[in-house]
């Protein structure tokens, strides 16, 4: 990692490779508002393929972005320093990871259709699948299962999107229950695909990530378009939102962009 460009990543902006348009009104992160800031696309720290997922602890101030293969989370601040790497054993394939709560952390598996719930402290180097709680979602058995992870604190309810064939948004209770909040086959919000997702705590809003379609929309909970934002990367697969408003993005093999208002 070039920690000056990283640095100049996070403190300038520059309106390049990013076009927007506001489609609702009301309370938004509005992402017409956010172009991407010079310097990027750079690459994650200590990851050189499979970047699959994206989360931010606020408690932490650092980002975690999973690897999908050979499984493990990778840790590093928002200007570039990288932390520490997690080894994952007994995991298979994978890619959304979210930040719930105080030390708590989830992951899903693609075609094994399940969340891992687990806790992340200072001093973790390991965790073993065994030793998660694990909610089943939806055995999907292929490589176009579940891809994008988030979690709303306030209700305690996780969504996930699964990619295509059919798309799907799924809403998950801690203890099990899976819902559907709209069709994603009927309402596609214009996205051939879903490859990842973030739950916005300030709007209530999520933030729907489509790498065929090079786009991130932010949606309500019901799939109600409010804004867009065009997004230039060969495989988009994790999003995230830091406690500035910087929205981070994640890509196959290890691209990271970066776009400030």
């Amino acid at each position: 990692m070039n920690k000056p460009i990283f640095e100049s990543i996070v403190l300038g902006c520059l309106a390049v490779s990013s076009a927007a348009v506001a489609e609702e009104t009301g309370p938004s992160l509005g992402l017409g508002a956010y172009k991407m800031v010079e310097g990027a696309p750079t690459q994650v720290p200590d990851v050189t393929k499979n970047a699959s997922g994206l989360t931010f602890n606020p408690n932490t101030g650092t980002l975690l972005c999973i690897r999908d293969h050979p499984a493990a989370i990778v840790e590093f601040t928002p200007v570039g320093e990288a932390k520490r790497t997690i080894e994952m054993e007994g995991f298979y394939d994978v890619e959304g990871i979210v930040h719930m709560e105080d030390d708590t952390v989830a992951v899903i598996q693609e075609g094994r259709g399940d969340i891992s719930v687990f806790n992340i402290t200072p001093e973790t180097r390991e965790i073993r699948k065994a030793d998660t709680t694990t909610i089943v979602v939806d055995r999907v058995g292929s490589n176009l299962g579940l891809e994008g992870l988030t979690y709303d604190p306030a209700t305690k309810v996780f969504f996930i999107v699964k990619e295509k064939e059919p798309r799907k948004v799924y809403k998950v209770t801690l203890d099990g229950e899976v819902s559907h909040p709209w069709d994603a086959e009927k309402n596609t919000m214009e996205l051939s695909d879903l490859s990842g997702i973030h739950f916005d705590p300030a709007t209530g809003h999520l933030y729907v990530l489509s790498h065929e379609s090079q786009a991130v929309v932010e949606c309500s909970t019901d799939g109600k378009v409010v804004s867009r934002l065009h997004v230039e990367m060969g495989k988009a697969e994790g999003i995230t939102v830091t406690a500035d408003g910087a929205l981070y993005i994640c890509g196959e093999p290890d691209s990271l962009l970066i776009f400030s208002k």
